[in-house]
């Protein structure tokens, strides 16, 4: 008879990779992102062993576990009401003109 052993690593907060003598939080490491050698893309972060675009992530905007309120929207990082704020009125980046203020997603001339 032939007996067969499977062995699973599992995500811990200390693994090593070969060739690296350090440990490594798979949960966080941008390098080894959830398995040796997964690397998050330069606008995204290692969330959990995910890598998560932090630029617009709801769930993990800006950092991990930073979730917006509802309503809001991730734009570059930051929590936003697209309906409200000026700097990104209907959508990420949609800056009003100077002195126009944005209601319900449209720029609005205060004037």
């Amino acid at each position: 008879t032939t007996t067969t052993t499977t062995t699973t690593v599992t995500t811990t907060p200390c693994m090593t990779c070969a060739g690296s003598p350090a440990c490594i939080d798979f949960r966080v490491d941008e390098f080894n992102c959830g398995k040796c050698g997964e690397v998050c893309l330069t606008s995204e972060l290692c969330c959990n062993g995910a890598c998560l675009d932090y630029q617009i992530d709801v769930n993990n905007c800006g950092a991990c576990g930073n979730v917006c309120f509802p309503g809001q929207t991730c734009c570059s990082g930051t929590c936003v009401h697209t309906t409200s704020d000026a700097n990104h009125c209907g959508a990420c980046g949609s800056a009003c003109p100077a002195g126009d203020s944005c209601c319900s997603s449209s720029c609005t001339d205060t004037l």
